[in-house]
């Protein structure tokens, strides 16, 4: 399958936050995206799921079957069947973690009520395992660390069961090893097939994970490429306003990243 953004631009009122951005992303690859504060990341998640409107472009999803799907033109229910989302917010709900998690089986529900089939308790009981949180299944969400609810919102979004999964800073105030958790998480989105489309603010952990960087700035998308590209390095640069050193660590195949100012600093 392939995710294709073409030259979309939305709005907040009146106001345009995202202007002519194109993108593409495949089957069991991982596309993170970086950028600034404020530079429409989360607009571009939210316009895949739908909760910004479309002022131009489109958004297809292209199947292996040869058909092409609009995403943008698809209800809330119908387009829940092939994208799910991990937001900035932990879940804060008054419930137990096998009931949240089990929320992601609501698109496959009648209209009238929630009824789970014995493939929704399957479903989530084999999400509990893969996620490894089945020692969670009956704790309250509210018990929670910021970790462990990490890794309950990643597990509702899995029963979900959809080809594309957006993930907006999945890694935002967790200690370092449960950054590694969860990196390691979404690695096996890419393994399962997913298209993952992911928002990382940590550069070290962004250009790590990716198969391809996306590199915003001002709701303009001005670089698109492999983490070891050199037009990247140098737009990234732009994008953050100031130089940034990469330093390859190991066999060469990763990079350290940190602005060239931090001696001036610290």
């Amino acid at each position: 399958m392939i995710l294709s953004i073409d030259s979309i631009s939305a709005c907040y009122g009146t106001k345009q936050v995202l202007h002519n951005l194109s993108l593409q992303a495949e089957s069991g690859q991982i596309v993170v995206v970086v950028g600034r504060n404020g530079c429409s990341k989360t607009t571009l998640l939210k316009s895949v799921i739908g909760d910004v409107v479309l002022c131009q472009g489109t958004i297809t999803l292209h199947t292996d079957d040869g058909h092409s799907l609009r995403v943008d033109q698809m209800s809330r229910r119908i387009r829940a069947h092939y994208v799910a989302m991990v937001e900035q917010q932990l879940p804060t709900a008054e419930m137990r973690v096998g009931e949240y998690v089990a929320l992601g089986r609501t698109p496959y529900q009648k209209i009238l009520g929630l009824q789970w089939s014995e493939t929704d308790i399957k479903k989530v009981e084999e999400v509990l395992q893969l996620m490894n949180i089945c020692q969670l299944k009956d704790r309250q969400m509210q018990e929670l660390s910021g970790g462990e609810m990490q890794l309950c919102a990643i597990a509702r979004m899995l029963v979900q069961d959809t080809p594309i999964v957006l993930l907006d800073e999945p890694m935002s105030s967790l200690d370092i090893v449960n950054q590694m958790e969860i990196a390691s998480k979404i690695k096996h989105l890419k393994a399962m097939g997913k298209i993952v489309l992911c928002v990382v603010h940590d550069l070290n952990i962004a250009f790590s994970i990716a198969d391809i960087v996306a590199i915003m700035k001002k709701g303009n998308l001005i670089a698109c490429d492999t983490p070891h590209s050199e037009v990247l390095k140098q737009a990234l640069n732009e994008a953050m306003d100031t130089e940034m050193n990469f330093f390859d660590v190991g066999s060469g195949m990763r990079s350290i990243i940190v602005p060239r100012k931090w001696n001036e600093i610290f």
